[in-house]
């Protein structure tokens, strides 16, 4: 549930508590816009909070994330030539397992596939991203984003899905776009050598392995524009392939950059990774959908479900052709 109204807020707001103990200040009444509000995440913009009286987005998640995500920030991101919002810090909240995290407002607007200017940056930010972290990331124990992690998602997903299917909630229909699911899981699991096969040809780097069209950020100045991703919870150690799913990334731009440093990554092997990252990241989507099916509240998760059915078919379509090729 996404909620755009902004309301007054007093100083006992729980972001507000959090983020006067980073500033060390007392703060008064404030707006909060409300930008994210799920079971497992709040997401918040305090008005006027940050250095010079900017935006602060306060992010409220499972402690173990936004750990993560701090070291992310600490050890990874503070080394690499590009934009990220500033991490300002975090606070963990007594006694619920749960963490506030604050960092600057990415600002700008938001990324579109359909724009060529940002489908272009999109390419040349990870191909930066990508070439110049491989080193900087090599030795941190970073969680793993290759192959093996979709597969996992994959096997846990569709065994979800099949132990839902005799649930009373489900209507005929359902069920039939659930056991249809299950059976293209079964389909993709049995020809994960040959999506292995196709990532073989790319080295491991560090990755953000969640980028879509809503946590990235598009920032247009003087000197042009500048892709601004952020949320980067999710990111770990594996071969580019989830990344180059992006929605629009202009892939022949991304091989031209990453061959300077990576002379053996053609575009037909880039192609290949694009087609393996999107298997991986329907995986991922279908199992973290798959933890609500024995809800009674299905029709938008179910109208998700059948989306992903369709995607599955399509993505295994382009793998099959890129393995042939």
């Amino acid at each position: 549930m996404v909620q755009r109204a902004t309301q007054g807020c007093m100083a006992d707001h729980p972001a507000l508590r959090a983020w006067s103990e980073i500033v060390k200040v007392e703060l008064g009444q404030v707006n909060i816009e409300v930008l994210k509000n799920r079971r497992a995440s709040l997401v918040c913009c305090l008005a006027g909070l940050g250095p010079g009286g900017s935006n602060v987005i306060a992010k409220r998640y499972p402690a173990p994330n936004g750990l993560t995500e701090y070291r992310i920030y600490r050890e990874v991101l503070c080394r690499l030539p590009l934009t990220f919002p500033r991490h300002h810090g975090l606070v963990q909240e007594e006694g619920t397992g749960f963490c506030w995290a604050f960092f600057e407002d990415a600002a700008g607007e938001r990324y579109s596939p359909q724009i060529q200017q940002h489908t272009m940056e999109a390419a040349a930010c990870l191909a930066v991203l990508h070439t110049s972290a491989c080193e900087v990331a090599r030795d941190l124990a970073l969680p793993e984003r290759g192959p093996r992690h979709y597969l996992d998602y994959l096997s846990s997903g569709r065994n979800r899905i099949r132990r839902s299917l005799a649930s009373a909630v489900l209507s005929g229909e359902d069920q039939g776009v659930l056991a249809e699911l299950a059976a293209q899981c079964d389909a993709v699991e049995a020809q994960w050598e040959l999506v292995e096969r196709l990532c073989n040809s790319a080295p491991q780097t560090f990755v953000h392995a969640d980028l879509y069209e809503a946590n990235i950020h598009v920032r247009t100045g003087p000197a042009g524009v500048t892709l601004v991703p952020f949320d980067w919870e999710s990111a770990g150690w594996g071969v580019p392939a989830i990344d180059l799913a992006l929605e629009g990334i202009d892939l022949a731009a991304y091989c031209s950059i990453v061959r300077r440093v990576w002379p053996g990554l053609d575009l037909r092997a880039v192609r290949a990774l694009s087609a393996a990252g999107r298997l991986f990241q329907l995986a991922a989507l279908i199992e973290w959908e798959s933890r609500g099916l024995e809800s009674e509240w299905l029709r938008r998760r179910m109208k998700h479900m059948k989306y992903y059915q369709s995607a599955m078919s399509d993505a295994i379509r382009v793998i099959s052709r890129e393995a042939a090729q």
